[in-house]
C-alpha cells in the first residue's frame, strides 16, 4: 500500500458507520484549528482516535494512552498514518468510513509515520497530547445520538455483568477469584475492564482503591469496575453480602447513596462543577460523615476515559448537554457509583438494571432510587 492511496475501510458489525457522526466531530476539530490558528490536529492518543472513528480500536498494548495509528485533521482531509503491521486491520475493522489518504510506514522506522508532518501539512500541526491536550479534549465531551445509543447499551451490558456475579459468590472465595469471574463477564460482551477493585470484609474498610488479592470472602465483597468497549468507558460499583449487613455499614451506605443521590440531580447542563463540589461537601456533612469527602475524589466526567477530569473546587469545567458522568461518593467501607448521561430533558442512569435491589433516599424532597447491598441468602 502505497503513501497518499486512500483506505475503503469495512464495517464493523458491533460499530455501524456514521457519516453524520464523523461529519459532525469533524467540524469541530477544524473550529478548533481555526481558534488555535493551526493547520492541522494530530490525533495521537487512543481516546481521540477512538472519539473520532466511532470506537476504533487503535491499540495492542492496552497498558499506554498511546494509539498505534495517528490521524491527522487538516482542512483539505483526513490523514492515516500507520505501520505495515496495523493498517490492514485498522482499515478494515476499525475506521467504518473511507479514510481520505493512507501513509504507511515500515514498522521498523519508528517514528517515520508523522516525522514529515511539518513540510507537508504546515509547520502549525497542533498535537491532542501537547499544550492543547485539555482544551481538544473538551470536543467529545457532549456526546452525539449514535454515542449515546452506544453507551446504553454498555451500561446495560455492565450492570447485567455484576447481576449475573452474584452467581458465583460463594465464603472462602478469593478477590482474585471474583475480579476473574467480572473479567469473564466483560470480555463476553465484548468490554475490556481498565480499573478493577475488589474488597472483601476487612479490606473495603482499609482502602480506597483495593486491587484484588488471595484476602478470601466471608461476607461483604466491595466491587467496582471501569469497562471500555469501542471507547465509551462505563463505571459502576456494586456491594454483595452474604448475609446480615450490620446497621452501621447500612448507616454508611444509606449516607453514600444518598450523596450519590444529590450528586445525579445536580448534574444539569449548565452546571458548574466546583458548584457542585462545594455543595457536596456540605452533603457530607449533612449525612454526618463531613470529613470523609477528603479520603477519595468524588468522580467527574467520562466518555472516552475513565475521567476526563475530576470534580474539585477549582475546576472551570460545565457540565454540558449529554455529557457522561460517573460519580463515585465513598464513606469508609461503602461507595455508589453508576454511569449517567446529564441530557436537556433529565438525567438518564446507563447502568442501571431493573432487578438490582435498590435503596429509596431522600433528595431535596425527591425520592431517589439508588443500588442497594445485595444480600444473597
Amino acid at each position: 500500500m502505497s503513501d497518499q492511496e486512500n483506505l475503503s475501510g469495512s464495517t464493523v458489525s458491533e460499530q455501524p458507520a456514521s457519516d453524520c457522526s464523523r461529519e459532525t466531530k469533524r467540524k469541530r476539530v477544524l473550529a478548533f484549528l481555526q481558534d488555535h490558528m493551526l493547520d492541522g490536529m494530530l490525533l495521537t492518543l487512543q481516546r481521540n482516535f477512538a472519539w473520532y472513528t466511532d470506537g476504533g480500536r487503535s491499540y495492542v498494548n492496552i497498558g499506554t494512552e498511546e494509539s498505534i495509528a495517528d490521524l491527522l485533521i487538516t482542512p483539505s482531509g483526513d490523514h492515516l498514518f500507520s505501520n505495515s503491521t496495523e493498517s490492514i486491520r485498522l482499515a478494515t475493522e476499525e475506521i467504518p468510513w473511507k479514510i481520505d489518504h493512507a501513509h504507511l510506514s515500515p514498522w521498523w522506522e519508528e517514528g517515520a509515520r508523522t516525522r514529515n508532518n511539518g513540510s507537508q501539512f504546515g509547520n502549525r500541526i497542533g498535537s491532542d497530547a501537547g499544550p492543547l491536550r485539555r482544551e481538544f479534549s473538551r470536543l467529545r465531551y457532549s456526546l452525539l445520538p449514535n454515542e449515546v445509543d452506544r453507551y446504553r447499551k454498555l451500561g446495560k451490558d455492565t450492570a447485567e455483568v455484576f447481576w449475573d456475579l452474584a452467581r458465583f459468590l460463594r465464603t472462602g472465595m478469593t478477590e482474585r477469584d471474583l475480579a476473574a469471574e467480572l473479567s469473564a463477564g466483560l470480555f463476553r460482551k465484548g468490554m475490556f475492564p481498565l480499573v478493577m477493585l475488589v474488597a472483601f470484609d476487612e479490606r473495603a474498610f482499609s482502602y480506597r482503591h483495593p486491587l484484588p488479592t488471595d484476602n478470601k470472602l466471608k461476607n461483604l465483597a466491595l466491587v467496582s469496575v471501569c469497562a471500555r468497549r469501542y471507547g465509551l468507558i462505563a463505571s459502576v460499583s456494586r456491594a454483595f453480602s452474604l448475609g446480615r449487613v450490620s446497621n452501621d455499614l447500612l448507616k454508611r451506605h444509606r449516607a453514600v447513596a444518598t450523596l450519590d443521590g444529590w450528586l445525579i440531580g445536580e448534574t444539569t447542563p449548565g452546571r458548574r462543577i466546583p458548584d457542585l463540589f462545594e455543595g457536596l461537601k456540605e452533603q457530607y456533612a449533612e449525612v454526618g460523615f463531613a470529613n470523609e469527602w477528603q479520603l477519595h475524589h468524588q468522580g467527574g466526567a467520562t466518555g472516552y476515559a475513565t475521567r476526563d477530569y475530576r470534580a474539585t473546587s477549582t475546576s472551570d469545567e460545565v457540565v454540558q448537554d449529554n455529557q457522561a458522568f460517573a460519580w463515585n461518593p465513598s464513606i469508609t467501607g461503602a461507595k455508589s457509583e453508576d454511569t449517567i448521561l446529564a441530557a436537556p430533558g433529565g438525567i438518564e442512569i446507563l447502568s442501571a438494571d431493573p432487578r438490582w435491589p435498590n435503596i429509596e433516599v431522600e433528595v431535596k424532597g425527591a425520592k431517589v432510587l439508588r443500588p442497594d447491598i445485595f444480600v444473597l441468602d
